[in-house]
């Protein structure tokens, strides 16, 4: 197998040490670039990169070595992978080397890899930092541009072109100094603190940006700008906030050049040329309508030819906008018939001949001063386009991070290697070591043995001279045996003892390890449990969150309310019913909410949302009270109304059709301020165990399962209980019990008859 990064390799080699030709333009499609320090080469055959590449091997006709220093690789699409080398080219006479940069574009795999681009300067001793890459992609762009993280208490600025210090007139120092204290220093006083809050809003609802501010400069000058950006995400596990590209665009200067345009014809269409967007200037008469100019990019923005496009627009000067009538006369009054002090009309769609459109915004600018004709100047700015462009920056921005994060990885995996190999060779230093030392042990055992076997043979020749003399002491040698026989014996029994002592504590040590391992192991699969029920209560979250867009969505038609519900009061439930699905998504696993509220109400709401499938599916739902329940209780009313919503989804999801649901509340007597709840949901179908909701990861990927789970972990959590039934073999019954506070009510009456007294 071999990767873009090796392909590139080959690709070097065969340029500066094969310095085969025919090899390089192989190894290139049929549309390349070659981008080098002397100039640019753009070919559209290899034939013509064979001829030109031969030219420059020709040129330097001494083979060089390709020693690679640094090597980084880049996904840049689909099927595309930027690849960037930092090498030494080594001659062969070992004289000084010369270090280059180089980066390709290589597209495909395997045998059908092409290089497409090819760059190659002179190496620096500039790192090529994030900022550096950054400036390089974004640097050449006329507009302002800013990079800004936007973190949950402040902004930082990443980066910023030299826009702000041309234009502002601010030394590179000091715009750095001030911005780093505060990013948005340079809008003017007043408008600072709403730029800052509307693009903070921006920020955390993940919206595109459109604002229209003041910039100030460090001589008192003013500057108008349109600032448009996009946002996206950051990396959430190193902590760092969402990643804004802004873009300044200067519109103050329509009005300057406006002034200008009743200089001569030729003048003004250098103006206009100069203009971003599209451009169009008419002359008006009460005889006729006269098209002045008209920009290049006015027949793509439209969808027509120029000549037709310019028909249109004698006939109508707002040909091709959508807007309501009230709008048109408002700009035809303010815009075209007099002369307003800011050009700017607004954002309006294109629609196009062929069906399509575009988003626009539109400058008018009318030019009358009493004189017999007057001229109108329209202004498009295509900002579909401008967006485009933000995103393809931004996304190449976010590229480049994630560069640097593999290029991390890669090193870290390069230690972990290097760690493993060092521990091996320890390894195999230590084995050696053992294997000699044994080795002396041996040697040194072997001469020990034949010193005893010597001595052994002195002493019998000792034995056989003194035999008389051993002879006589034989009785006192024997009583000494004995006593050392005793003295072995209690020896061997304090050795036995003790040998005992230490396999017992050996065996205690074992048995305390095991247990450190199963309790590691009870801890693994809890803390897995618990992140597979995060997991699932994510889900739930937004399945509540579909169910409240739901509702809201839904017309009053669809929703069968309960019997005695007045039609005035349709939309209030209907509301009622959406907030409480909202609240749903806002509970907290490990904390209660407390709060009061109406018992019949929470049931009825998450009743009518069920209603609708149930009444397609032919399926009887019934709410029945119970004779003792209070009216109102305290407790956390989000939490209750999602178990009870998720149970409710299990029966509907299980009841076949024509089949009955009846859900039934009711209470026993209040004690000392508190009442236990219960809940029976009878339904026509099987339910599940208990015991079968008790692994989180049995159930995941199952919705029903999931929510049933969720709502016995709530219920829980509230101090109640689940019990589930088979009733009968075609129908089972849930029931919930819940315990709650019952709210002190004051009567009014017997307050005034107290104070009366």
């Amino acid at each position: 197998m071999i990767t873009p990064i090796d392909f590139g390799k080959l690709f070097l080699n065969n340029w500066f040490y094969e310095k085969d030709a025919a090899a390089c333009a192989a190894m290139l499609p049929e549309d390349s670039l070659f981008v080098m320090p002397e100039g640019m080469e753009h070919f559209l055959s290899r034939e013509g990169a064979a001829a030109w590449i031969q030219e420059k091997l020709e040129d330097k006709s001494s083979r060089k070595y390709v020693e690679i220093s640094t090597m980084k690789s880049n996904p840049c699409g689909e099927d595309a992978v930027a690849v960037s080398y930092e090498a030494g080219l080594i001659p062969a006479d070992a004289g000084d080397s010369t270090g280059i940069r180089c980066s390709m574009i290589v597209r495909g795999r395997e045998e059908d890899a092409k290089i497409c681009f090819f760059q190659m300067s002179d190496n620096t001793a500039d790192p090529r930092t994030l900022t550096g890459r950054v400036r390089d992609l974004l640097g050449p762009v006329k507009t302002g541009v800013m990079l800004l993280e936007c973190r949950e208490d402040a902004f930082v600025m990443l980066y910023a072109n030299g826009f702000f210090t041309d234009k502002l007139k601010y030394s590179r120092e000091e715009f750095e100094t001030m911005a780093g204290h505060n990013p948005f220093f340079f809008v003017m006083q007043g408008e600072d603190k709403k730029f800052a809050r509307t693009l903070k809003e921006c920020a955390a609802e993940g919206r595109d940006i459109s604002i229209r501010t003041v910039l100030a400069g460090a001589y008192g000058q003013r500057m108008s700008c349109q600032v448009t950006g996009v946002v996206r995400e950051g990396r959430q596990d190193a902590g760092q906030g969402r990643l804004c590209l802004l873009l300044f665009q200067d519109v103050s200067g329509y009005q300057t050049i406006i002034e200008q345009f009743d200089s001569q014809l030729h003048i003004r269409q250098e103006l206009l040329k100069s203009l971003p967007g599209c451009s169009v200037v008419l002359q008006r008469s009460e005889q006729e309508t006269k098209l002045i100019y008209m920009s290049p990019e006015a027949s793509d923005m439209f969808g027509m030819n120029a000549a037709a496009l310019g028909e249109e627009l004698k006939k109508d000067l707002l040909y091709g906008l959508e807007m309501t009538d009230i709008t048109r006369k408002r700009i035809e009054e303010e815009f075209i018939e007099a002369r307003a002090e800011d050009p700017d009309c607004g954002m309006f769609r294109i629609e196009r001949p062929d069906g399509t459109s575009l988003w626009t915004e539109l400058f008018i600018s009318s030019r009358e001063r009493g004189r017999e004709a007057g001229t109108v100047y329209l202004f498009y700015l295509d900002r579909d386009r401008q967006r485009r462009e933000m995103e393809k920056q931004l996304e190449a921005t976010e590229m480049i991070s994630k560069i640097r994060r593999e290029q991390a990885r890669e090193d870290v995996e390069t230690a972990r290697k290097q760690a493993e190999e060092m521990v091996e060779e320890a390894k195999e230093k230590t084995r050696k070591l053992l294997e000699s030392s044994r080795e002396e042990l041996d040697r040194r055992m072997e001469v020990s043995v034949r010193n005893a076997e010597q001595r052994e043979t002195e002493l019998r020749k000792e034995y056989k001279a003194y035999k008389a003399e051993t002879t006589r002491k034989l009785a006192v040698m024997e009583k000494a045996l004995r006593e050392a026989r005793l003295q072995l014996r209690e020896k061997e029994k304090e050795f036995e003892d003790t040998l005992a002592a230490r396999e017992q504590a050996f065996e205690e040590k074992i048995g305390a390890l095991e247990e450190k391992l199963a309790q590691g192991r009870e801890e693994q699969t809890q803390r897995r449990q618990e992140l597979e029920t995060g997991l699932i209560r994510a889900a739930q979250r937004a399945r509540m969150k579909e169910k409240a867009d739901a509702v809201r969505a839904a017309s009053l038609e669809e929703l069968e309310l309960v019997p005695g519900l007045a039609p005035a009061d349709a939309e209030k439930v209907r509301e009622n019913m959406a907030r409480d699905y909202e609240h749903m998504t806002e509970i907290e696993p490990d904390s209660l909410s407390s709060g009061i509220f109406l018992i019949q109400d929470a049931v009825r709401n998450i009743m009518l949302y069920q209603s609708p499938r149930c009444t397609k599916r032919g399926i009887g739902l019934v709410m029945q009270a119970g004779k003792n329940y209070p009216r109102e209780v305290r407790g956390d009313r989000p939490r209750l109304q999602s178990a009870l919503s998720s149970l409710l989804d299990f029966a509907v999801d299980n009841t076949p059709e024509e089949g009955r649901i009846v859900l039934t509340y009711t209470s026993d007597w209040p004690s000392r301020g508190r009442v236990n709840m219960r809940f029976r949901l009878r339904f026509d179908a099987r339910a599940f165990s208990e015991a079968e909701l008790q692994d989180p990861g049995r159930v995941r990927g199952n919705p029903v399962r999931e929510g049933l789970l969720v709502a016995l972990e709530d219920i829980r959590r509230m101090g109640g209980s689940l019990q589930i039934t088979e009733a009968s073999r075609e129908s089972s019954e849930i029931t919930v019990w819940v315990s709650m506070a019952v709210p002190e009510r004051t009567d009014p009456a017997q307050e005034n008859r107290k104070k009366k007294r």
